[in-house]
């Protein structure tokens, strides 16, 4: 922080023995650690330097010019790894993480290494023993329209944290969260396939505006797209709509139909995801009012609705074939 007063700089070489969270202080930040450790001077991803006359503390390195604008440090151990998690506004507008073997370097980036699209922020996460949640905001939108940017701050959404089998981290839907919705109904189970045209399956008529839908799908090989659109008016049309584009691995929130271009400023709000013919993925997606949720083999990506065209739910895919099953 270039020109900090210097009373604001903060030792960088302390040492930390007491059992449970933890608070290294930053200058207008604090790191959460979460485990048992000793601090020494960390790797320069972490800590770059100190300049004792006040000139200022540079937290994170500048990952090699990437990302320039970090906030909420969390730092944290599972397992065999040690994962530092940062929000960030200089390019994404999202909360990314790091790991590494060890505390001292060297970090490195998954290949997904968020948690959440463009519409999830200021991210930290607590452990209550048995489980991390990351505790973090979708934003509201200015005039509440759908066409407008973001305004900062916004509704608390927890993910769960969880860590895969390569040691990288996936989100999932807080237990309690599911709990809350009874009455699960099951819904029919399509089976689609399309040469050269859009086919769409009509799942529900009326999900009100708080819902909760799962379903397991897979498509076959050649697949271009497929997709969940939901708050659909039957008469105009229009809906909110998740689509999946296979050949570019990637989810992408959006309306549906985007015209005239554009009817949601959806800049960020996409995840990448490998998506393999035949292999199934369980898909969850939570409706509560003016929010969504999507979460797809521990990739979620948050979206604001600033609109409520209709109630309807569908399936939708191009160019392919899509099965589904345990649709509820």
């Amino acid at each position: 922080v270039p020109g900090a007063p210097q009373q604001q700089i903060v030792a960088v070489v302390v040492h930390l023995h007491h059992e449970g969270e933890q608070l290294l202080p930053f200058p207008g930040h604090l790191l959460h650690i979460h485990e048992r450790v000793e601090l020494r001077p960390l790797h320069p991803f972490l800590i770059r330097e100190l300049q004792p006359q006040g000139a200022g503390l540079q937290v994170f390195h500048q990952l090699g010019g990437q990302l320039v604008g970090h906030e909420m440090p969390d730092l944290f151990k599972m397992g065999d790894w040690w994962y530092l998690v940062f929000s960030e506004y200089s390019e994404g507008n999202k909360i990314h993480y790091r790991r590494s073997k060890n505390l001292y370097g060297p970090w490195e980036a998954p290949f997904d290494d968020a948690f959440d699209g463009r519409a999830y922020y200021a991210g930290r996460t607590a452990f209550d023993g048995e489980r991390r949640v990351l505790f973090g905001w979708v934003p509201t939108r200015i005039d509440n329209d759908d066409k407008n940017a973001y305004l900062w701050g916004g509704t608390f959404v927890p993910h769960e944290v969880f860590q895969k089998e390569d040691g990288t981290l996936g989100v999932k839907p807080v237990d309690q969260m599911m709990e809350a919705f009874d009455g699960w109904k099951d819904l029919f189970n399509p089976c689609m396939k399309t040469i050269d045209t859009k086919e769409e399956t009509l799942l529900c008529e009326d999900t009100g505006s708080i819902a909760a839908f799962k379903t397991t799908v897979k498509f076959e090989e050649g697949t271009k797209e497929f997709s969940i659109r939901f708050y659909k008016d039957e008469e105009t049309e229009v809906s909110y709509e998740y689509r999946f584009f296979v050949e570019e691995n990637k989810v992408v929130f959006n309306k549906c139909p985007n015209y005239p271009w554009y009817q949601c400023f959806n800049i960020g709000l996409e995840r990448p995801i490998k998506l393999e013919e035949d292999k199934e993925y369980e898909i969850c997606l939570i409706i509560d009012q003016d929010i969504s949720t999507l979460y797809i083999n521990g990739t979620a990506l948050n979206a604001r609705l600033c609109d409520h065209p209709g109630n309807g739910l569908a399936l939708t895919v191009t160019d392919g074939t899509l099965e589904a099953k345990n649709t509820k």
